[in-house]
């Protein structure tokens, strides 16, 4: 196009700033540095989502995840169901949720009590009305992998820990769901999530 020669002469090229420069990358969205003569490297970001009360309802959504997010940690404040059902998460990008290849395991604290599942992050939850604290680190593997672990105090009963992975995913994580495995309503707490890059 005729703005092309000028678009060329706005890019930065890494010999083309000082050692230690810092600039804004607009098309990755990332503050970067000149890291050598040949390259940049991206400065670590993270950001904050906003907390969702959990005293009502069956599901919350964080669309919020932003595309440079190799890191997300969800994080549980007091949150409870009103039944015995368990915690889980599903990742999803722009055009759907993963609902698949997941390799996913929680237990209680001594561990002679455990819940799988392959459709979903699953965190066991012993009872209702129990508040769980703690929180779930959710690392990107590879552009279509992640893996997790994570851990929860539930007051005065055995906590939950969990781990596992999901694989085959297709494009950019974006978003992400926390409900519940059967028919119980949240009923305490809050849940928000930390993405890091």
């Amino acid at each position: 196009s005729g703005n092309q020669g000028h678009d060329n002469a706005q890019r930065l090229t890494p010999n083309g700033v000082p050692q230690g420069a810092i600039l804004y990358n607009s098309t990755t969205d990332k503050i970067q540095l000149r890291n050598t003569a040949s390259s940049f490297r991206d400065v670590s970001s993270s950001l904050l989502s906003t907390a969702q009360v959990t005293t009502s309802g069956t599901e919350f959504e964080f669309s919020d995840v932003p595309a440079w997010a190799k890191k997300i940690t969800v994080m549980f404040s007091g949150t409870s169901l009103d039944g015995s059902d368990h915690f889980e998460i599903q990742l999803g990008t722009s055009s759907a949720y993963v609902q698949s290849n997941y390799t996913s395991t929680s237990s209680n604290e001594p561990g002679n009590a455990y819940e799988t599942s392959n459709d979903s992050i699953i965190i066991r939850c012993g009872s209702a009305s129990l508040g769980y604290h703690g929180q779930l680190h959710i690392t990107k593997f590879s552009s279509s992998a992640y893996v997790w672990n994570g851990s929860f105090g539930v007051g005065n009963a055995n906590g939950a820990v969990a781990h596992g992975s999901v694989t085959g995913i297709s494009g950019a994580i974006t978003k992400l769901k926390i409900f519940q495995s059967g028919s119980s309503n949240f009923n305490g707490g809050q849940i928000n999530v930390l993405y890091e890059g």
